[in-house]
């Protein structure tokens, strides 16, 4: 569902953000040190907009929109 959501974004922002899938079940320990940096608890689905190591935005199952994400890059 998320993934759905962030391909709803425009292309200049597909083509211009770097982009990161994280499969939860195979890196339970990437995303444990994902939230333990980050200070976000894990929920899934989510997404977080980390922009020089700081989170800046984060949503999770129905908050997640292109036109949030978007809100939030611009």
């Amino acid at each position: 569902m998320a993934l759905n959501r962030v391909k709803g974004l425009s292309d200049a922002f597909l083509q211009n953000t770097p982009f990161y899938y994280l499969d939860l079940i195979a890196h339970r320990d990437l995303s444990a040190s994902i939230a333990d940096r980050t200070g976000v608890r894990h929920e899934s689905p989510q997404i977080l907009i980390i922009d020089k190591g700081e989170c800046r935005y984060h949503a999770s199952h129905m908050e997640i929109s292109a036109a949030s994400i978007q809100t939030a890059l611009a």
